[in-house]
């Protein structure tokens, strides 16, 4: 008999499903609606999986709970990479949205997070899932220690009746109750300002990985699966949660505004769903970084992210990004889009074939004044030096056409539902405004950093090192390079050659930046500073790329001598630079060997 018992239960033991939790992140919503449907269209069933969705509340500590194996898997902010930095054993399986939906709404008088200086901020501290805020707010030179934090009542009431001057929200689920209720206000949002962090992130244990890699594996494909099927089943998700998964007792249009936002920040039509950009990761822990939450950013990644070495799981090409990006376009822009499109395009467009004007005519004065040679090699460099910056362009322009895109769907969902009304149709407006005049604003820093005078202009040092800087930042944050400006004094005047100026900075941070990729050089910072007064005063560019060998130093100015691998140096850099300082600015370009770096002073 107790044989018959056993054959009769084997089955039932060796077939059943295999039972694992996911913890969430959160209260249900349709922010978890890809679970769900994974569940309920019975894709984990598929794969021998038996999910248990766990809703979350206060006794959770998410980290802890799946580092531990107290559950198998959970959904995390971006603080999953701060984490692994800070030596949890968690594993990083896909990522879900592309950009976090962390924003601050606030009154109508802060236009600008630098507007947000003092204020009275509800739910705003320093925790993890604030840094997209932080980040933002580090970028405008907001002091945190000066806001008035006040603890979260989740109301909006707060700030239409004026005890908060904003709060922080989530721009699919709160806005939605303010645009309800009427109240104007406006919408601070990281991502307008290139602050990219994911969300809804998929992660486990590193215990998991190493015992169970094929359940990771069935646990993420069908996962991915539920959330295509949702996004592409909008209405059927939202009957399931009404029906199943509401306990936040949201109404049904509530949660169709939700799906829409949710919809617009996982990009499938730009990205790959569930896949990890490790430049961005990089990224995010740089952020992290610089407002002291982790000490180092050094990644393994096969150790961090599930199935690595099959990068096609999870890496999304610069030319599929672009190739998707034009073809989303194409179909659903409306032409007031692309009106102002054009127009910052043609900026871009007029500026270089002006400066290629300038070129060929400079060349053929600089033949009939015989210094042909010298022209065409400081016309050359400053050709590069455009080029890089077009590339910082970009770069910073990626995240705001992303945004565009966004607005563009949610226009044509609403009109195609007749659900566009007045006050819609000015918010989108008043939203693709705002982001096109951030666009604006980056063409405008170009413009004004590669100006083409020729006459001395009267400015300070302070505004030109803060002005490279923030053209600087963006190129060198994309290599995960440190740049520190440091300023000891504000109110040194000079009279001299701005432009020209400026290049020679930008000579020598980019040698700077170009040692460092080629050494591979581990935290890389490069520092500019400044002293001295206005009859004599020094600029001091330094790096910790190992140096340069001392022996070298009475050569590296010299025409067509590079101490840089062929393919990437010309050797014209440095000799440009010197001759720009000792004969068009009447200064000296010295150079010192450092422990662990090189210094290059300009002495005027």
């Amino acid at each position: 008999m107790q044989y018959l018992y056993i054959l009769l239960f084997l089955p039932i033991i060796l077939f059943s499903n295999e039972k694992v939790t996911l913890q969430l992140q959160w209260k249900h919503q349709f922010e978890f609606a890809g679970f769900y449907m994974a569940k309920e269209k019975g894709f984990y069933d598929d794969v021998g999986l038996d999910v248990t969705l766990k809703e979350f509340d206060k006794s959770v500590n998410l980290i802890d709970d799946v580092a531990s194996g107290k559950v198998e898997y959970g959904i995390s902010y971006s603080n999953v990479i701060s984490s692994y930095l800070n030596g949890k054993s968690v594993v990083f399986i896909a990522n879900i949205l592309k950009y976090s939906p962390l924003a601050l709404a606030t009154s109508r008088d802060i236009i600008t997070p630098s507007d947000l200086n003092g204020k009275r901020i509800m739910g705003l501290d320093k925790s993890l899932s604030n840094t997209p805020l932080l980040s933002m707010m580090e970028q405008f030179d907001v002091d945190i220690s000066q806001i008035k934090s006040v603890a979260p009542s989740f109301n909006v009431q707060d700030l239409i009746i004026g005890k908060v001057d904003a709060m922080v929200v989530f721009t699919t689920n709160e806005v939605y109750k303010l645009d309800k209720s009427g109240f104007k206000y406006n919408l601070l949002k990281p991502s307008t300002y290139g602050v990219e962090f994911y969300d809804v992130n998929i992660f486990t244990s590193q215990a998991e990985v190493k015992n169970h890699s094929q359940r990771v594996y069935n646990f993420k494909i069908a996962s991915l699966k539920g959330w295509r099927y949702a996004i592409e089943h909008v209405d059927e998700a939202v009957e399931l949660i009404l029906k199943k998964y509401n306990t936040q007792h949201k109404s049904k249009e509530h949660l169709f505004f939700e799906a829409i936002g949710i919809k617009n920040t996982i990009l499938t039509n730009i990205f790959e769903l569930g896949s990890i950009d490790t430049t961005k990761v990089k990224l995010i822990a740089q952020s992290f970084q610089n407002i002291g939450l982790v000490k180092n950013t050094d990644f393994n990644f096969e150790d961090f992210i599930f199935d690595y070495k099959n990068k096609e799981n999870f890496i999304v090409q610069q030319e599929t990004f672009f190739k998707r990006l034009i073809n989303e376009f194409e179909e659903k822009i409306d032409i007031v889009l692309i009106r102002n499109i054009f127009i910052v395009v043609t900026l871009i467009l007029g500026m270089f074939l002006y400066r290629r004007y300038n070129l060929e005519k400079e060349i053929k004065l600089a033949v009939a004044d015989s210094k042909k040679k010298d022209t065409l090699l400081f016309q050359q460099s400053k050709l590069v030096s455009m080029g890089e910056m077009i590339a910082n362009i970009s770069h910073q322009w990626r995240q705001p056409l992303a945004s565009l895109n966004g607005l563009l769907i949610n226009l044509e969902h609403e009109y195609e539902t007749k659900t566009l009304d007045e006050k819609s149709f000015t918010c989108y407006i008043d939203e693709a405004e705002s982001l096109i005049t951030f666009m604006n604003q980056t063409i405008s820093d170009f413009s004004n950093f590669f100006s083409p005078s020729k006459q001395k202009e009267i400015f300070h040092i302070y505004e030109l090192l803060k002005s490279s800087e923030k053209i600087l930042s963006a190129s060198l944050k994309n290599k995960n390079i440190e740049l520190k400006i440091s300023y000891s004094h504000s109110d040194i005047e000079l009279q001299s050659y701005k432009s020209e100026l400026i290049q020679v900075l930008l000579i020598l941070v980019n040698n700077a930046k170009d040692a460092a990729i080629e050494k591979n050089v581990v935290n890389s910072k490069i520092s500019v500073s400044f002293d001295g007064n206005e009859e004599n005063f020094n600029i001091y560019v330094e790096d910790n790329s190992g140096g340069i060998d001392p022996s070298l130093h009475d050569k590296i100015f010299e025409p067509y001598f590079t101490t840089k691998n062929k393919s990437v140096g010309t050797g014209l850099g440095l000799y440009i630079a010197n001759t720009i300082i000792t004969q068009s600015l009447g200064g000296l370009l010295c150079v010192e060997h450092l422990k662990n770096g090189t210094r290059f002073i300009i002495k005027m």
